[in-house]
């Protein structure tokens, strides 16, 4: 499956949950979720964060945000 990026603009600007919403989300329920769970959802993210094949420091600070709302440090 390839998405272009104006399609994940397009999701992103269309979104209705919002990033601090679901990091809230994220930390409220992260004991819900198994390990497995948990490095699957990184994994998504991750690839999703170096799509444009650039790795920066905002998109660093996601993946720590993340990683720390779901229980891993």
């Amino acid at each position: 499956l390839e998405v272009s990026n104006g399609e994940v603009d397009r999701a992103l600007q269309n979104a209705s949950l919002a990033k601090d919403a679901l990091v809230a989300y994220l930390e409220q329920h992260s004991s819900l979720f198994s390990d497995d769970q948990k490095v699957q959802f990184l994994r998504a993210l991750l690839s999703v964060l170096v799509a444009d094949g650039r790795f920066d420091e905002t998109e660093h600070q996601a993946l720590v945000e993340y990683t720390n709302a779901i229980g891993f440090d």
